[in-house]
């Protein structure tokens, strides 16, 4: 699937940047009198955006509901970030995909340390 030039294609520096965006309006809002509202105005701007990401890298935009679902949504998080824009058809690895996945081996690892230490101190 190759995009027309009148699609537009969500990149990971511009999807990174509104999630860090609508991440401090959230913060922000959460302190005014309707944190209802920025919780649920959040929740709707961050899948829009997750299925437009989706939809870039060459998957369903359906696939972000899956995103509510614990380990799914790490690996959904991963794909967002780090495949780069049509990945399901080039199947490409760049540098940013490459240090995206350093990162998150990285965290899983200290993820994976943190629940053994805490089963082993008890």
């Amino acid at each position: 699937m190759t995009t027309s030039p009148t699609q537009f294609t969500l990149g990971r520096a511009l999807y990174a940047a509104i999630l860090l965006t609508v991440a401090g309006i959230q913060v922000f809002l959460a302190k005014s009198d309707s944190p209802d509202f920025a919780a649920i105005a959040s929740l709707i701007v961050v899948v829009v955006i997750g299925s437009m990401r989706m939809r870039s890298i060459g998957y369903s935009g359906w696939w972000i509901i899956l995103a509510i679902v614990p380990l799914v949504n790490l690996v959904l998080g991963y794909r967002l970030f780090a495949y780069p824009p049509d990945y399901a058809h080039s199947n490409g690895v760049d540098s940013p995909m490459k240090l995206v996945s350093w990162i998150y081996g990285i965290f899983f690892i200290q993820i994976v340390a943190a629940i053994l230490l805490l089963l082993f101190l008890k």
